[in-house]
């Protein structure tokens, strides 16, 4: 906020998004609709981050199944596969620990992670219809859309103001990839 100017406000616009899509996603924990107002009024929990924008302790999974493509063929399911064309895993680098917020949680790291991703496809964010996130708190998820390189550094909040991660916006959206 100091760096860049991101507001309360745009912490908030993340929470009440994330909330507004839950209500849609039958396997969310919660599917509860809530207001901007109430999103900026719920219990502070550490300035400028109310209740309604962090995420609740909680335990989730996740389960891949990987096939050749002789294999999705032969079991007629191309309908269903979807190709991986890049993929990239990192972990703490010394800038994690360089005393600075953002790379405490995992901005370089997820910024080096898109990097290796996007190389290896050959793809970049404006190639993508949908980019869905952890919502573990408002702050991480704008920080973590300039990671990925939706936005130059420092203008995650122009994206969120713009609404461009929710319904119908930039990369929300059921128009044909370019």
């Amino acid at each position: 906020m100091k760096l860049y100017g991101s507001t309360a406000e745009q912490f908030a616009k993340i929470g009440y998004k994330n909330h507004k899509h839950s209500v849609n996603n039958p396997y969310a924990q919660f599917q509860d609709e809530y207001t901007l107002e109430q999103i900026q009024q719920s219990r502070m929990v550490y300035d400028p981050l109310t209740k309604l924008q962090c995420s609740p302790t909680s335990d989730g999974s996740g389960a891949a199944i990987l096939a050749s493509e002789a294999f999705v063929e032969r079991h007629g399911l191309a309908g269903r596969a979807v190709e991986i064309v890049g993929q990239a895993m990192t972990t703490d680098f010394a800038s994690t620990f360089d005393g600075t917020a953002k790379n405490l949680v995992g901005f370089d790291m997820s910024r080096q992670a898109a990097r290796q991703v996007y190389d290896q496809s050959g793809l970049g964010p404006e190639h993508f219809q949908v980019i869905e996130l952890h919502d573990c708190f408002s702050a991480n998820e704008l920080l973590t859309y300039e990671a990925l390189g939706l936005c130059a550094e420092g203008e995650g909040g122009k994206l969120v103001d713009n609404n461009d991660t929710t319904y119908g916006g930039r990369w929300w959206s059921t128009r044909p990839a370019a």
